[in-house]
């Protein structure tokens, strides 16, 4: 009886314990702000799978804290749908740096800005991070993951 008691908080208690599972990956500025989970490839597209949620209208708002103020931006109106882009994308970089001596530290400042066009490819490589509580595996473990096709 024990036994069974006990199997039963154990699987009872299995999701407040099981944390949380993030994909990090090199592929933002293709993705445009779709979730990776949440996109698809054509041959010439990345889309949506489902419907997401895209702010339509920015309104100002001042925030007064304390002895200092500052401006917030709030969403008033939003729109829910599909997305699509072109798999062809611009990534910036730094194509020239120069060494900057502060004290016993050199820090990099970069000189030459960079932009190539890319495609996303079928198949990236991931890092996926596993959080429980206040750890986790960063920087992750290396996997690939290829897009599923849009139907």
């Amino acid at each position: 009886m024990k036994t069974l008691l006990f199997a039963v908080i154990t699987m009872l208690s299995l999701p407040a314990v099981a944390g949380s599972r993030n994909m990090e990956h090199n592929y933002l500025p293709a993705l445009r702000g779709i979730a990776i989970e949440n996109a698809c490839l054509t041959d010439s597209e990345v889309r949506t799978i489902n419907p997401i949620s895209r702010c339509t209208k920015l309104e100002e708002r001042t925030v007064h804290a304390g002895d200092y103020s500052y401006t917030d931006y709030v969403c008033v109106a939003h729109v829910v749908s599909h997305v699509a882009y072109p798999r062809v994308f611009q990534r910036r970089g730094c194509a020239e740096f120069r060494t900057i001596r502060h004290g016993d530290a050199d820090y990099q400042e970069c000189v030459r800005a960079s932009a190539t066009m890319e495609e996303l490819p079928d198949v990236i490589q991931v890092n996926v991070i596993t959080s429980q509580g206040d750890t986790d595996n960063w920087p992750g473990r290396a996997r690939s993951f290829r897009f599923p096709r849009c139907d």
